[in-house]
């Protein structure tokens, strides 16, 4: 028998103590072994477990002689025990937390014995995949759902990958499901192996990736064109991360104003501009992407001529900047621009024609004004000379009448003097006179 049955009635054994003296009393009484656990306390204070045991001692004629016993110190068995007690209870919430938190985890999982038998499924698993439990626990993860986990990738995964690996994560399933139809999993398993290093039972962790699928083929198809729209877009576009590198490249850009720079994609910013343009001219620049970095202040330049030392000719560039998040959550900056040489090229000569053009109409003009003046100058020389002319008319209508009533008057009084004498010749003739 035992007297330790908790810390209170112990505190109350002692050697001598009624309780102890009562169990010593039976079994002298009765003749037979004892054993009794109690607690002593030391002379420096300190309490000790002991087991005090003993068994009759009986002569050679069956009388009783007394006990032999012995007291053994077992504050350390006493220990250890309660530190197992502690451990069973400390083993006993875990093993209650980890069921609670299985059962109530989002995602579907599975404890499958050593033959791969159901021991226990959560309610995620069940709704996930239209299960209930009593077609569910205790039968072959292959037979489930009318033999729908009968799949040769998890086969593989349970019977020869995992017992070569104590966790395996990420393995990829795509499979047509009886009850949810085709769907991508990722499967994540772990082996729980007892002392005996047998693998007793496994974890196996199913995570419907299927809309995450989609939503990253969808994402890589919008990058991809994108990047098509992008890399064909007729303007150059560039971009800078906040290691101040260059990024990413469309196509115009590579083979346009980083033509002469290799390699493009990784490259220091800072050395990229300074084989482009000359030193004061790249330290602008340089100046000007930080400040766009750093504030998010745009910027954006239409008339950028500068000579190139890398093509020694003068190009022209009409560019912005803006600052975007890269992937990464950190700054960049973007820079779209468009190569306006050509343009700048063409409004040059635009503008010599237009000076050339100016320069003609202003001589031309000076032209039609000098020619109106001659003209304005004939036309006073030519109204004058009417005037001359009908001036000098009327004089010589004047002196031709005036000629012409002289001349005549003479012919008149000639005539009369012809007739007058015709008259006097002709009165010596009788009958001629009334002739005439």
């Amino acid at each position: 028998m035992s007297a330790r049955w908790g810390l209170p009635l112990a505190d109350r054994i002692m050697v001598g103590g009624p309780w102890t003296s009562f169990t010593l009393l039976l079994a002298n009484k009765a003749r037979r072994p004892f054993s009794l656990d109690y607690r002593l306390r030391r002379h420096d204070g300190e309490y000790r477990w002991a087991i005090d045991a003993g068994r009759p001692r009986v002569g050679s004629n069956g009388e009783f002689l007394g006990y032999i016993g012995s007291v053994l110190d077992i504050s350390d068995r006493v220990s250890a025990e309660e530190a197992l007690r502690a451990s069973e209870q400390g083993t006993k919430r875990a093993r209650d937390y980890a069921e609670a938190t299985l059962r109530t985890s989002p995602v579907p999982l599975l404890v499958l014995e050593h033959d791969f038998r159901v021991h226990t499924a959560n309610d995620a698993f069940y709704h996930t995949f239209q299960v209930n439990p009593a077609e569910t626990h205790g039968r072959l993860v292959y037979e489930l759902g009318n033999g729908q986990w009968n799949i040769p990738k998890l086969r593989e995964l349970l019977e020869r990958i995992l017992p070569q690996h104590t966790v395996f994560t990420n393995f990829e399933v795509t499979h047509k499901f009886e009850s949810i139809g085709h769907r991508t999993m990722l499967l994540h398993a772990r082996r729980m192996d007892n002392d005996s290093e047998r693998s007793e039972r496994m974890v196996l962790v199913i995570e419907d990736i299927t809309e995450r699928k989609r939503a990253e083929k969808a994402l890589l198809d919008a990058k991809g064109y994108a990047e098509s729209i992008i890399s064909g877009s007729p303007f150059g576009l560039y971009v800078v991360d906040a290691d101040f590198r260059i990024a990413q490249v469309n196509t115009d850009a590579l083979n346009g104003a980083f033509i002469n720079v290799r390699p493009v994609i990784g490259r220091s910013f800072d050395e990229a501009v300074r084989i482009l343009w000359p030193q004061d001219v790249a330290e602008k620049v340089i100046q000007i992407f930080r400040q766009t970095l750093e504030t998010g202040e745009p910027y954006y330049s239409k008339d950028f001529i500068n000579p190139r030392p890398d093509t020694e000719q003068i190009e022209g560039y009409e560019w912005q900047l803006r600052r975007i998040a890269m992937p990464d959550g950190r700054p960049g900056v973007v820079c779209y621009y468009f190569d306006s040489t050509a343009l700048r090229e063409s409004e040059r000569h635009l503008r010599e024609s237009e000076e050339k053009l100016r320069s003609f109409a202003q001589q031309l003009e000076q032209r039609v004004a000098e020619r109106t003046q001659e003209l304005a100058q004939s036309e006073d020389r030519l109204r004058t000379l009417a005037t001359e002319l009908n001036l000098a008319e009327q004089r010589e209508r004047k002196r031709l009448a005036t000629e012409l009533h002289d001349h005549l008057q003479q012919t008149l009084v000639l005539g009369r003097l012809i007739v007058g004498q015709g008259k006097r010749v002709a009165a010596a003739v009788p009958g001629t006179v009334d002739v005439l």
